[in-house]
């Protein structure tokens, strides 16, 4: 792996790390990133520059939020191509021709509304993310109902409670979960209010699938959603091969 490879994901690493906690000193990040403290601090350097920390005295903060409030658009980004690979899985092998798909406002099922818009798979789409909508509305196959209310520009997403009460009428054949966290007993994400409509997604769909990549793992994000044992599939970056 040459150094530029390195570099990016180990900045993806320490950004993922600041958003999770709000204060990293360098000591640990060289520890956990297994690199010396010159190597972090001229990467400390370069995420300042970009705007996504700030440096302290011994460490950094992040300035994209922690897991708790994270934006939309500081999450995009992340593990991009991690996200790209479970998306293109997800639309070679998962979703067939005429199924009820739920796409919720997770960044992963962002990138899984690309694959899907440029494979075109007739299907239906619901889905509560305004930028799901933008992806998918030039399509001619996909038919898009989108779940709407109170537009939460944070998010780029709907779920208030007349957004609520419109996924109670959809039933899906498959739900692609886009969680915060994921640990050994549930799956869990960081916003009550987003989490409620999540669930009835869950509640509606004949198959849940928690579509994640390998940062969600070994997490709690505060707010329950299901028990891990109740999911059908999870599809992650490191389950899949090639």
């Amino acid at each position: 792996m040459n150094n530029s490879k390195r570099a990016k994901l180990r900045h993806e690493k320490i950004r993922d790390l600041l958003q999770k906690n709000d204060v990293m000193k360098i000591q640990d990040l060289c520890r956990i990133c297994d690199v010396s403290i010159a190597t972090i601090r001229n990467d400390l350097t370069y995420l300042e520059k970009i705007g996504v920390l700030k440096r302290v005295i011994g460490g950094a903060v992040s300035t994209e939020g922690t897991c708790r409030d994270t934006i939309y658009a500081s999450r995009i980004n992340l593990f991009k191509e991690e996200k790209e690979k479970i998306a293109r899985y997800v639309v070679d092998h998962i979703i067939e021709k005429n199924m009820t798909i739920c796409l919720d406002a997770g960044t992963t099922n962002q990138y899984i509304a690309q694959a899907l818009m440029e494979k075109d798979i007739p299907c239906k789409v619901i889905t509560n993310a305004s930028n799901i909508l933008s992806t998918l509305i030039k399509s001619k196959n996909i038919e898009i109902h989108l779940i709407g209310g109170k537009l939460n520009k944070e998010h780029n997403a709907f779920f208030d409670r007349k957004a609520i009460e419109q996924a109670e009428q959809y039933k899906t054949d498959i739900y692609f979960l886009s969680p915060n966290g994921i640990d050994s007993h549930c799956i869990s994400l960081s916003s009550r209010q987003e989490a409620i409509i999540k669930r009835v997604f869950i509640e509606n769909a004949n198959k849940v699938i928690v579509v994640a990549d390998h940062s969600k793992f070994n997490r709690n994000a505060g707010n329950y959603l299901m028990d891990v044992e109740d999911v059908n599939e999870f599809i992650s970056d490191t389950t899949i091969d090639g």
